[in-house]
């Protein structure tokens, strides 16, 4: 299965949480953030279904790319689920 997999800090060994692309519901650009300030003008939300994760790039090309990853995961996953 593939998985976004992220940890508290580099040197834990136990991920903090870990994100399945088949349970992935949505990636968009997290507008909302824009407001809160500079540093979160590259920010996007992965949405599941229990919970919606906000990340943070570190420019708005690496966000546009998380995204693209993202979705196109979610959507191979589907793919190779039917």
């Amino acid at each position: 299965m593939k998985a976004l997999v992220y940890y508290e800090d580099q040197s834990k060994k136990e991920p903090q949480a870990i994100v399945y692309f088949q349970a992935i519901q949505d990636v968009y650009v997290d507008h909302d953030g824009e407001t809160r300030g500079n540093l979160l003008k590259s920010s996007f939300c992965v949405k599941m279904p229990l919970k919606t994760y906000t990340l943070a790039a570190d420019n708005a090309l690496a966000m546009s790319v998380w995204i693209d990853v993202l979705l196109t995961g979610r959507e191979g996953t589907a793919l190779l689920n039917n």
